[in-house]
């Protein structure tokens, strides 16, 4: 593996970890972040292919091809990868032009290369499938391997690069990975690089288990892709950061407001955004008895805030996160 590839790598994992361990993130956060990157790669890889075939559709026709597309992944979550799957996923991506089960039964051509020989595409499938099961790779590296092996073998009539894309993005769903943002606007350096790569698999200069610099190539494209997603993924972490404070021995009932001016105040001082501080009111009184706050703010910078504010009042407080 190159060294360029071992640095995205190695920054992918420190991000993901963060991101899947950190005590402040909140996992419904996480889960409705997730969902809106799956979607957008979705949308990019859809037009991704519209691009290829200089095709204009409706708006509601683009809805049809994101919701076979959700469909598909839906699927795959249910089914996970297996030959059945893997020869129904052309059917649940592109069923106008696939059988409802199965792979092609003839030659098919793509950007000057051609498919796997129709009789030859269940063995290399399950080959494939073994290959994912039990050979160990870096799960972005083994998310590309995929990917790319998909394309090469190209299984079905149509929607071959969306099947792979998104069997890419579930192999990533599997190791706890955010998806690969394949923009559509690198739709070009996108597929010079699988080309490299499918030309070298031709000639047989490269292959999975010995790949060339230009594959590495490739796995270091789909890593920056994941690299973007993952940076994506905890910015919105951060800034919806939530907490709850609540309040006692509050004799002026307008220390309440000034509470939550003064923790405004940290996030105008030091953050793009700055923090939402809300205040609870409860029971029908008219000032509130605990604080609601959200932003890019860590705990303990809110607790040393309060302790120092609150010692000057005799106030006294509870700080607690709120995850969901």
């Amino acid at each position: 593996m190159d060294f360029m590839l071992n640095q995205t790598l190695s920054e992918i994992d420190n991000l993901v970890s963060r991101i899947n361990t950190h005590p402040e993130y909140s996992g419904c956060v996480w889960r409705e972040k997730y969902h809106a990157l799956m979607e957008e790669a979705a949308k990019h890889s859809l037009d991704i292919e519209l691009l290829a075939d200089e095709k204009k559709i409706s708006r509601k026709e683009r809805e049809s091809f994101l919701k076979r597309l959700n469909g598909a992944e839906n699927f795959l979550a249910r089914e996970g990868i297996s030959p059945y799957s893997l020869s129904r996923l052309g059917y649940e991506t592109e069923p106008d032009k696939n059988p409802s089960s199965g792979f092609r039964n003839i030659l098919v051509g793509f950007g000057g290369f051609y498919g796997t020989e129709s009789e030859k595409i269940p063995f290399e499938i399950n080959d494939l499938v073994i290959f994912l099961k039990h050979f160990q790779s870096h799960p972005v590296v083994r998310a590309a391997q995929a990917h790319l092996e998909l394309v090469r073998i190209h299984p079905y009539m149509d929607g071959n690069g969306r099947a792979a894309r998104l069997l890419q993005n579930f192999c990533l769903q599997e190791m706890d990975y955010p998806p690969a943002l394949i923009l559509a606007g690198n739709r070009n350096e996108y597929l010079t690089t699988l080309g490299k790569v499918l030309n070298e698999r031709l000639h047989e200069k490269t292959n999975l288990y010995s790949p060339s610099d230009a594959e590495n190539g490739f796995y270091d494209f789909v890593a920056q892709g994941v690299l973007l997603s993952s940076k994506e993924l905890e910015k919105e972490l951060r800034k919806k950061r939530m907490y709850e404070v609540k309040l006692a021995n509050v004799s002026n009932p307008g220390m309440v407001g000034t509470v939550a001016k003064m923790i405004r105040g940290i996030g105008r001082q030091t953050r793009e955004g700055g923090i939402v501080v809300s205040i609870n009111k409860k029971n029908g009184h008219k000032h509130g008895e605990s604080l609601r706050i959200t932003g890019d703010i860590g705990q303990e910078e809110i607790r040393e805030s309060l302790e120092r504010f609150c010692s000057r009042y005799s106030l006294k407080f509870v700080l607690t996160g709120k995850y969901c």
